[in-house]
């Protein structure tokens, strides 16, 4: 494969991450924000459910349907927690950072040069980088889900050989 043609195709590959999780992290924030609003409208509707003077039997009424949003805000909050949509948010906007910054260091590279300039241990360090990003993406993901240290994570994706770089810098290697 020729020089170029393995630029492109890391191009693409990245622009390709880059669209499917800007889609995903856009999801995960509605979800985030669907929860978190769900959680405070409930607790204020109890609130007020509670606090209204009424008569007996409409407040018996009141308190029991307040005692139900109770309940449904234990199962919100329980199933926020299983799929933490703010985590996953957090974690995409930090994945698609890193995209970015690595695009940016392609691009500056490519820019101005020749095809006969473009040196393919260059391009081959930028491969290695947008590996080492999605591997430490895995394995943030799996971190998240609970599998890691010294569990099963190590067989599902065998530990990194060269750390991902750190503080945004998606300097090629080599």
């Amino acid at each position: 494969m020729d020089v170029m043609a393995k630029l492109q195709y890391l191009e693409s590959e990245i622009v390709d991450l880059q669209a499917r999780n800007a889609r995903k992290r856009a999801q995960d924030k509605r979800e985030a924000m669907r929860f978190r609003l769900a959680t405070v409208v409930l607790s204020g509707t109890i609130t007020i459910l509670l606090g209204l003077q009424v008569a007996d039997q409409v407040s018996r009424i009141l308190s029991n349907v307040a005692l139900g949003l109770g309940a449904l805000i234990t199962v919100l909050s329980a199933v926020d927690a299983f799929y933490d949509y703010r985590g996953l948010w957090i974690r995409r906007t930090v994945l698609l950072a890193r995209l970015s910054d690595l695009k940016t260091s392609l691009d500056f590279y490519r820019t101005g040069r020749e095809e006969d300039e473009i040196n393919e241990e260059v391009v081959d360090g930028f491969l290695s980088t947008f590996q080492d990003i999605r591997a430490e993406d895995l394995r943030a993901w799996l971190q998240m889900r609970g599998i890691s240290g010294g569990s099963s994570s190590s067989q599902i994706y065998p530990p990194l050989t060269n750390k991902a770089p750190q503080g945004g810098d998606v300097s090629p290697r080599g």
